[in-house]
């Protein structure tokens, strides 16, 4: 020992024959009443360790051995909890920690932090037991048994608190047919479901609160599906999301006027050419294919004001399409015209360029992906609001090229 002079290391290496040992051994014990060493001196011993930097694996397993064997007080368990006394090594690092600090893995997975099994195989039960370890999230996750949805809604989390980016190092397969997702149906009741379950992913409020008594969805708040993101594409149900999933269809009063709105209109066209770098640069070109085929065919561009425009939310699970009911909308984009139209409902004209950079920004990507949503909606909005003149200059800051 470091903290103190271990008799039994000192006297192992001078006498090696165990019965000379053990009348040595009865001769410190027995005759002059010096004690084993207590659960309160190996503690302090690993401490001592730690802070001189020791690495040595085996003299540390060996430690925790002998308090395995130990009775331990509320003290010593607490202090385990709240001081760094459990030694770890991996992929040629270590560090310290505390017993809240780290987890047990029986799963087959590759090497994580803060997992012991592999440094300590065969201490589970004091690790475990005794000093309250946490077994791993993943275990519970594999192993779990309550059909709480609430309880496995925790769990999840937990799993994601305790990996973070490490989670495509764990098999996602065995997962995959487990029921551990908490899905809300539309009959009101929470279930748990394994992938094989055709549900969708609230990542879109709005869409949520259309769809949300015709669907099946998973029992997340916003909040938690943005932390999870990581989690679904492990799983591989990202794409269940329903910015992804949902079409919409948009329909106008067939009947009555339809005035060209011609300020508009110039407006957008004179602004081609910042729309069009802000499509090649994001790669992003609708149907057109290039910059070129854009930049003419958005200079047709022309604003045509109707009397009503409804749009509805639409979605397929369990090959039957589900259908919001109709809803008043501001805008929608037709490239079927020999002009390129939008058409703006004559009561929410007001709100059209609060949601046109949207409807821009949809149309160009055309569902293919959401890799620059935010940026190209950002810099959308820029160009609808700004004059002109400033464009270049704010499209340079914007890093559009």
């Amino acid at each position: 020992m470091v903290s103190a002079h271990s008799l039994k290391v000192l006297y192992e290496e001078m006498i090696h024959d165990k019965h000379d040992l053990k009348i040595v051994a009865d001769l410190f014990q027995n005759e002059l009443n010096i004690q084993d060493a207590t659960a309160e001196d190996l503690v302090q011993e690993l401490s001592t360790l730690r802070d001189e930097g020791c690495e040595d694996l085996v003299r540390m397993s060996g430690i925790y051995k002998c308090l395995d064997k130990m009775t331990l007080s509320p003290d010593i368990i607490l202090e385990f909890r709240e001081s760094q006394l459990i030694y770890l090594e991996q992929n040629d690092c270590s560090s310290w920690f505390g017993a809240s600090g780290c987890f047990w893995s029986d799963a087959d997975t590759t090497g994580l932090n803060r997992s012991l099994k592999d440094c300590y195989p065969g201490l589970r039960e004091f690790f475990v037991v005794k000093l309250g370890v946490c077994t791993s999230a993943y275990d519970s996750l594999l192993n779990e048994t309550s059909d709480d949805p609430d309880h496995m809604r925790e769990v999840i989390l937990k799993f994601m608190e305790e990996v973070g980016e490490c989670v495509p190092q764990f098999p996602a397969t065995p997962l995959q047919t487990k029921k551990i997702l908490p899905v809300w149906h539309p009959d009101g009741t929470v279930v748990l479901c394994s992938v094989d379950t055709d549900f969708a992913i609230a990542d879109r409020k709005p869409l949520a609160i259309l769809l949300d008594n015709s669907i099946k969805i998973l029992n997340f708040d916003l909040g938690d599906v943005r932390y999870l993101w990581p989690f679904f594409e492990w799983l591989e149900i990202a794409d269940r999301r329903l910015s992804l999933c949902v079409t919409e269809r948009v329909t106008r009063t067939p009947d009555g006027p339809s005035v060209l709105n011609e300020p508009y209109s110039r407006d957008l066209r004179r602004k081609a050419h910042h729309i069009t770098r802000v499509a090649d640069t994001f790669n992003t070109f609708a149907t057109y294919g290039d910059a070129t085929r854009l930049f003419q065919r958005l200079k047709t561009i022309r604003v045509v004001e109707v009397c009503d425009i409804f749009s509805e939310m639409e979605i397929v699970q369990d090959d039957k399409a589900i259908r919001s009911a109709p809803q008043p909308t501001t805008a929608y984009v037709s490239d079927e015209d020999l002009d390129f139209t939008i058409y703006v409902s004559k009561n929410k004209k007001e709100t059209l360029f609060s949601v046109l950079p949207r409807i821009l920004e949809a149309w160009l990507r055309q569902d293919r992906y959401h890799w620059h949503t935010f940026e190209v909606i950002s810099s959308l909005t820029s160009i609808i609001a700004s004059d002109i003149s400033v464009l270049d200059k704010i499209l340079e800051d914007q890093g559009i090229v």
